[in-house]
């Protein structure tokens, strides 16, 4: 095995071990290719719904939600067009994960927010 401070060109330590090539872990320096303990995080304490406790129970406090229920977006208007030959209004708005567009009929004003409609 070459040593690692005479790949580098320099003398090497009396001491064998300090010769090795090492790396530092969170347990301290150790010789590459040994191998090294796991590390894991551990935490006993979680609530029905798997969110973090402490150990008399408590969580963080957090609006419960229905699970069946969708996130609601609103809108925020970005283009407005007639067509006049079919007497559409298109209203075209913008939301965080995309754009949606409402069809009225006739000439209206299309409002400035608009909540996403549910599919």
């Amino acid at each position: 095995m070459m040593l690692a401070r005479v790949a580098l060109g320099r003398d090497p330590y009396p001491d064998a071990a300090a010769n090795r090539p090492m790396t530092l872990t969170g347990q301290g320096y150790v010789a590459l290719g040994a191998q090294v303990a796991q590390v894991a995080k551990f935490n006993p304490y979680h609530d029905e719904r798997g969110r973090f406790t402490t150990a008399n129970g408590v969580s963080a406090a957090s609006p419960q939600r229905n699970d069946d229920r969708q996130l609601a977006f609103t809108g925020t208007l970005i283009d407005k067009r007639y067509d006049e030959v079919i007497g559409i209004t298109h209203c075209t708005y913008a939301t965080p994960v995309g754009t949606f567009t409402i069809e009225h009929k006739g000439h209206v004003a299309c409002p400035d927010t608009y909540p996403v409609p549910r599919f």
